[in-house]
């Protein structure tokens, strides 16, 4: 059997993608192409079939998508690095503030709500790794443009197919491909982008390779742009989804969720706007004026209409009220489907619920989204982790001085650092003198980093190769989803666990336990827990007055 070449594969992955019906199971057949146009239509509210351009689009996805998208939302500020073994505590944090730095210089505020919404939108969402100004990035893919086997779990598995419509100048303007004279004489017409491929996957040959190549066109007529030898390790694509695999790559999303309560919908609408239509027409009816005779039509301004029986026909619209409460069944039903009910997207629950209820419907609700968002967060830790941020810090490690003027909380732990530093080196320097330090020159020293800080600021300079230490990432993942009563009970039950215990805050396995609860493990500092003990210790003491027996009387 002839081995296909890579145009030839191109060709058939996108054909078999367009026109395959995947049979799911017995009696639903699925095509990832038309489901997606299909969503994308209705994304624009858009009817999928319809030769009436004035029907209505009742939308019931759009605001789900944004109360879905916000509940598994991951923020920029839930990202913290840590360290893989022993190292210098300043170190992680300060490779903590240049990555909320870079987080925020890089856009991945913008592309993380865009992926939580996709996710939600379409049920399936597509991340590339580029490479720009020699190190990489990450850019949405849109899923339209992607080609695949459908039954993949993952797209790394299989060959991958993704189109780029390329204006001349966008082609020219890539150094590295070849044969574009070739591309603008075989195909000079330039009044439309060009339809440029770009393949990744096995070759068909009887001793395959993994390639990368970008072309355009198929058969004879193709013409490769840029091709080489690759690595499964360098595939670009991650894909994330908002469940589990069940026989199809496409997840069902909230549109599809809704695809039969959208198209009832959209009945139940377009047929009351054809009844009230009817029922504001104005219909006369009399017996003398004689067969097929249309008054108003007829009737000059002014006439006077000779009819001794003539009466106004009543017409009214008696489907309103069973419209409506169809409607309300099908909304209900839509928000039990998409996991919407009132308390997620905000709405006003009756009136005298108890506060502490309400908190936990809350929680309960938000809770449903939880796998959701730990599956995303995953899969994005892995993603930085492993492809984006070892070529990221290694730009770092080269002498930089960093402000630190963001956070408070870096300032805080700046200062504090600062000052331990200082302290440091005064006791060094009396044992170099043969003299005891004493607590004046120690205060001295804190006053000293004050005055210092506001006249040079607070800076860090980043030594060469500082960050040669073992890391990882994980999303604390909060966001919209931040439940505060949790929160507060954990940074209730860290304050009482160190009043108890004030030597606890130094124990290692305390701060991890407060670093999991997204509590920063320098908050609780052994001389402020000592501090408020003693304070504590005397409110907590009665305050005695008069004499011995006056106040054995008072307390009977």
């Amino acid at each position: 059997m002839k081995n296909k070449t890579i145009p030839e594969q191109v060709h058939e992955i996108i054909k078999e993608f367009k026109t395959q019906e995947l049979e799911i199971t017995k009696g639903y057949k699925f095509n990832q192409y038309r489901n997606i146009q299909r969503i994308n239509l209705y994304l624009n509210q858009r009817f999928l079939e319809n030769s009436n351009p004035d029907a209505i689009f009742w939308d019931l996805s759009t605001h789900r998508i944004i109360h879905t998208a916000k509940n598994i939302d991951l923020d920029t500020k839930d990202l913290m690095p840590y360290a893989i073994g022993e190292t210098n505590m300043f170190q992680v944090w300060l490779l903590r503030v240049k990555l909320r730095k870079w987080l925020r210089e890089a856009g991945m505020a913008e592309l993380l709500d865009d992926l939580t919404d996709g996710v939600a939108a379409f049920g399936s969402a597509v991340w590339k790794v580029v490479k720009v100004d020699g190190g990489k990035t990450l850019q949405e893919v849109d899923l339209k443009n992607l080609y695949f086997e459908q039954t993949a779990k993952n797209l790394k598995d299989v060959p991958v197919v993704e189109m780029h419509y390329l204006t001349p100048m966008e082609i020219k303007a890539k150094k590295s491909w070849d044969n574009v004279d070739k591309l603008f004489k075989q195909k000079p017409d330039t009044s439309n982008n060009y339809d440029i491929w770009e393949f990744w996957g096995e070759t068909d040959d009887d001793e395959p390779k993994y390639m990368h190549v970008i072309g355009w066109g198929e058969g004879d007529q193709a013409i490769i742009l840029f091709e080489e030898e690759s690595d499964p390790k360098k595939f670009p694509y991650r894909d994330f989804h908002i469940g589990k695999y069940r026989g199809r790559w496409q997840r069902i999303g909230i549109v599809e969720r809704l695809y039969k309560l959208q198209e009832r919908a959209n009945a139940l609408v377009n047929q009351n706007a054809q009844a009230t239509e009817i029922a504001s027409l104005l219909l006369l009816r009399a017996s003398d004026l004689g067969s097929g005779v249309n008054v108003l039509a007829e009737a000059e301004n002014g006439q006077i209409i000779s009819s001794t029986d003539l009466q106004q026909v009543g017409i009214d619209n008696r489907a309103f009220t069973t419209l409506l409460n169809e409607l309300q069944v099908i909304e209900a039903q839509a928000d039990k489907m998409c996991l919407t009910p009132d308390i997620v997207v905000g709405e006003a629950l009756p009136s005298g619920t108890p506060f502490r209820s309400l908190a936990t419907l809350a929680n309960a609700a938000k809770s449903a989204f939880k796998s959701t968002r730990d599956r995303i967060a995953s899969g994005l830790e892995s993603i930085l982790r492993d492809e984006i941020l070892p070529d990221v810090v290694r730009n770092w490690q080269k002498g930089e001085l960093v402000n630190i003027a963001e956070h408070e909380d870096d300032i805080k732990f700046y200062d504090d650092t600062l000052i331990a530093k200082r302290k440091i080196e005064a006791l060094a320097r009396g044992n170099r003198q043969f003299r005891a330090v004493t607590p004046e020159e120690i205060e001295a020293v804190a006053q000293g980093v004050e005055v210092e800080v506001e006249q040079v600021g607070r800076t860090a300079e980043i030594p060469k190769n500082y960050f040669n230490f073992d890391y990882g990432v994980r999303f604390m993942a909060t966001a919209e989803g931040y439940d505060k009563q949790q929160q507060n009970d954990a940074m209730f039950n860290a304050i009482s666990l160190a009043l108890q215990n004030p030597a606890i805050v130094n124990i290692p396995l305390f701060k991890q336990y407060v670093e999991n609860n997204g509590i920063e493990w320098w908050r609780l500092t052994p001389k402020e827990v000592q501090q408020i003990a003693q304070n504590t210790q005397r409110v907590q003491q009665p305050q005695q007055t008069g004499d011995k027996l006056s106040n054995i009387v008072d307390t009977q």
